[in-house]
């Protein structure tokens, strides 16, 4: 029979204290931008993976949540966010942040959408539902003939099955419904009870139908016509007989996942002829209420009475960890691994040894294997040959036993073989012993042969280079010795040669293709020379992801690996670049140990870590980079020391500028790149017109401006790739800071027109001054000039009006009502306008409606032009028409469609 494999599958839970504000996750939905979306039992929030923005009922606030008490979430076919809970039925504005609201005296189930893009949803007590979209509610969904009976049935889920037809959870088993015809089928469960609602239906890749329960897990017989109890069908699925499911997915590997609340997760592989338990380790708790695979191919799940874990995804890095109920590895905490030559992974771990098939993954626990008798532990050391394995144990010491058999029997020969640091067997079978106490040679044999000391300061490393000598390394020092173990020469730390060898212990070494020696030191890695004698050391400053580098891999003459305490690093020697790796990119770890890494004799690596044993074919990594997009998460302006959420005309992850009138000068902007990775991803911005370069802020995701002069800017922030590279573009959004009516530029036009004005008007009234006696005796008289002193006053605040106000948008201005607004007499202000602006009020208004109409034609594609036209301050289409035609030559539909069209 094909069990499961715990390969490969690592949970993490979300460190988020916020979380407990919604209380138990029961619905999880990711959104169009990449945003998780988490449904409560005490509100809804957006997780970005930083922060967590609530959304609750508000009695004094209009379109708030209609109830806190969240059931179930979805996006529809348009990417619009519902929400139903225990009073009614929301639907998000992104743009407004407000909830549109129906039905609120029912309590609903769940809202489903179909392929037909029919949405459905289950009332509490009052059957099933469909939305009328022309008529913006939802009415009761009545089966044809007899099926009726169902109609004030609570159902508690829907979904739609590979026919087309849609399946719903009862009380006591499922209705299937033809939507055509509104003829609907009933299904009994096996051995019923008085009360086991279905609360979830799912149909797998390979077509099977699966019903979970408040009592345990179903699957439909198509032969039958039955709902069958799995436990009954399964026999190993004993365990799944009472269990409460309460979610049923599918992730990326086809590995099919149910979450229980009380009993956690439950998984089955694709070969799998059963379910198994997955280990609570990693997972916040067992009580598992939602699952949600997302596009990334992560499974993430929600947690009663709060909480969130997440499944990192990888299908390069294999895991091996210790299972639930002691299955899998004896203990996730790695100390040592060895390959022997037939094709078998030895693997020292606190717990204790174990040994996996590598064609075939099964593992072996040899200290509580049948007919073997219980082993020393833990293993801290491991090394093998053709015909046995040896195991270094604490504080047991040195013991070895043939591969075929592992019965192992304890070294018996003169010297104190307590806790080794290294084993390690060299080309002609000899046996190095690495000890606190210094270096012992074992020569090759059946039997334990006699050895003999060569040192007598602790031995940490060794390594047998191509000329049939060895380096051995100790704290601070470094020595060749020949064949015989003799000293050739040695090198160690000085603090006078800071280009020397570093004061720290060698943990594990390395020759390369080119000769040249690796060396693995909680000062960095050392490249070490020896035909030139010099060393040159790598640190957090060129790439590692951290100084205490444990021990060194070559995966081929470019790559070489280094395993550390925050993560692995892959070293391209061409270019002296570091890839990273972490828990982000589905490591079982961050914290790699010495003598756990080896690469094996096909050509995979081996990492141990102390949350279990990575394993990988490096040949598999993409070489290319990979940027994540980043996506702001909010836009802030700062007021007085107040921060005050910005209106936008569209939803900010949209938004392409955003413009702050005067006297608004600061801002602060946060952003993610939504892979939920905060303590790893790194970010970089500037703003074009303020800064000339890139500011790199590491991993905070937060950028503040303030006092800003008047002008337009461009904002621009990049997220780093996963091996710490930059691309050229990034997010960006336009920002515009509005200058003061006195000091706006039109206004400085508008003042230097002024003063020639009047100067002209005083040349006037000298003038009529003089000819003022001819004028009276030719019985002549003039009309009186508007008084260049008014015009003055009332100019600036006829265009302040208009620019700093924007009263154009009110539909009902008229000239009265704007000449009261401004504090300006109306008779002036025409006169300004007809002597000035060379206008009318309603020319010059419609100016002002065109120019707004025209950057919201550009900016907002989303509405139609008639909204557009309300928006701008136009109440007819007739007037906005022919306003715009006589100011643009064309239509507001024309010059949409023109601005559309790439450049040529």
């Amino acid at each position: 029979m094909q069990g499961n494999s715990l390969a490969g599958l690592l949970f993490s839970p979300v460190n988020q204290p916020a979380l407990a504000g919604i209380g138990g996750v029961a619905a999880i939905l990711e959104d169009s931008e990449g945003f998780l979306w988490l449904g409560g039992e005490s509100g809804l929030a957006r997780f970005d993976g930083y922060q967590l923005k609530e959304y609750r009922h508000d009695a004094e606030r209009a379109g708030s949540l209609s109830n806190h008490f969240i059931t179930g979430l979805l996006l529809d076919a348009q990417k619009q966010l519902w929400v139903a809970t225990g009073k009614g039925l929301n639907r998000y504005n992104p743009v407004t942040q407000t909830f549109t609201h129906f039905n609120t005296q029912s309590s609903i189930n769940f809202i489903y959408q179909d392929s037909n893009s029919t949405l459905w949803a289950g009332f509490v007590g009052g059957g099933l539902y469909r939305y009328v979209s022309a008529e913006q509610r939802f009415e009761r969904f009545n089966f044809a003939g007899g099926a009726n009976e169902y109609s004030n049935d609570s159902f508690f889920t829907a979904f739609e099955d590979s026919n087309g037809d849609l399946w719903l959870g009862g009380q006591q088993g499922a209705l299937r419904v033809n939507r055509n015809s509104a003829v609907a089928r009933y299904y009994s469960r096996v051995n019923k009870s008085a009360s086991q609602p279905i609360k979830v239906i799912y149909q797998d890749s390979s077509g099977v139908l699966w019903f979970g329960s408040t009592a345990g897990l179903l699957r439909f017989d198509p032969t039958s016509k039955t709902l069958e109890n799995y436990s009954t069908a399964a026999k190993p699925a004993q365990a799944l007989a009472q269990v409460a499911i309460s979610a049923i997915t599918e992730d990326a590997d086809g590995r099919l996942w149910l979450a229980s609340d009380g009993a956690g997760l439950f998984y089955k592989d694709v070969k799998a002829e059963y379910f198994s338990a997955y280990a609570p380790a990693g997972l916040v708790n067992r009580h598992t209420r939602a699952l949600l695979k997302s596009r990334a191919g992560d499974l993430w799940v929600g947690h009663y009475p709060a909480g969130l874990s997440r499944l990192h995804r990888s299908s390069i890095f294999q895991h091996y960890v210790q299972g639930p109920d002691g299955e899998g590895l004896s203990n996730h905490d790695i100390l040592s691994v060895a390959e022997d030559t037939l094709g078998q992974l030895w693997v020292g771990t606190e717990g204790g040894l174990n040994r996996i098939n590598i064609n075939t993954d099964v593992i072996t626990q040899l200290n509580t294997a049948p007919g073997v008798a219980p082993l020393p532990k833990p293993v801290i050391a491991l090394a093998s040959n053709a015909s046995h394995v040896f195991m270094g144990t604490w504080p047991a010491g040195l013991s070895r036993a043939p591969v075929q058999e592992a019965a192992f029997s304890p070294y018996t020969g003169e010297h104190n073989m307590a806790a080794p640091a290294f084993i390690f067997i060299d080309s002609k079978l000899r046996t190095w012993v690495g000890l606190q106490a210094g270096l012992v040679l074992l020569a090759a044999g059946e039997k334990w042969p006699l050895g003999r000391k060569l040192s007598a300061k602790a031995a940490l490393s060794i390594v047998e280079t191509r000329d049939g000598n060895f380096w051995l390394g100790e704290y601070g020092r470094l020595m060749q010795l020949n064949a015989n173990g003799e000293l050739i020469k040695s090198y160690h730390f000085s603090p006078d040669n800071p280009a020397g060898l570093p004061d720290a212990a060698i943990l594990a070494m390395l020759e390369d293709a080119e000769q040249n020696l690796w060396l693995a030191t909680r000062a960095g890695a050392v490249l070490f020379n020896p035909a030139a004698q010099t060393f040159t050391r790598y640190s957090q400053a060129d790439g590692l992801p951290s100084d205490s580098v444990n021990c060194v891999v070559e995966e081929d003459a470019q790559w070489l690996w280094f395993a550390t305490e925050a993560g692995l690093a892959r070293l391209n020697r061409d270019t002296g670049v570091f890839n990273l790796f972490t828990r982000k990119d589905g490591l079982a770890g961050n914290r790699y140990k010495s003598k756990t890494c080896l690469r094996l004799s096909n050509g995979e690596l081996v990492f141990g870590s102390t949350q279990g044993l990575t394993r990988f074919n490096p040949k598999r990594l993409s070489s290319e980079q990979t940027f994540p997009a980043v996506t702001l998460t909010s836009f802030e302006v700062l007021s007085q020391g107040r921060h005050l959420n910005w209106p936008l005309q569209q939803p900010l992850a949209q938004a392409q500028s955003v413009t702050l009138p005067y006297p608004h000068s600061a801002f602060a902007l946060t952003f993610s790149a939504l892979n939920f990775a905060p303590q790893e991803q790194q970010y970089a911005y500037y703003l074009k017109g303020l800064e000339q370069d890139w500011t790199f802020v590491g991993t905070s995701n937060r950028a503040t401006y303030t006092n800003l002069p008047p002008g337009q800017y461009v904002f621009r922030v990049q997220a780093a790739s996963a091996q710490g590279a930059w691309a050229d573009d990034g997010r960006e959004l336009v920002i515009i800071i509005g200058a003061p009516w006195w000091g706006a530029g039109w206004l400085r036009g508008v003042l230097l027109v002024l003063l020639c004005v009047l100067g002209y008007g005083a040349w006037r009234v000298r003038k009529s001054v003089q000819k003022a006696p001819e004028q009276l005796l030719g019985g002549q008289s003039e009309a009186p000039a508007l008084d260049p002193k008014k015009v003055a006053q009332a100019l600036p605040k006829i265009m302040a009006g208009m620019e700093q106000d924007q009263l154009f948008l009110d539909h009902s201005l008229s000239l009265k009502s704007f000449a009261q607004h401004i504090g300006v007499n109306a008779r002036d202000v025409s006169k300004v306008l007809n002597s000035h602006m060379h206008c009318t009020f309603l020319e010059f208004l419609s100016r002002y409606r065109v120019a707004e109409a025209k950057r919201l034609l550009l900016a907002d594609s989303n509405n139609s032009v008639t909204d557009i036209m309300l928006k701008s301050g136009f109440n007819t289409k007739s007037a906005f028409y022919r306003v715009f035609k006589a100011e643009c030559g064309i239509t507001p539909s024309e010059y949409r469609a023109g601005a559309a069209k790439p450049p040529r």
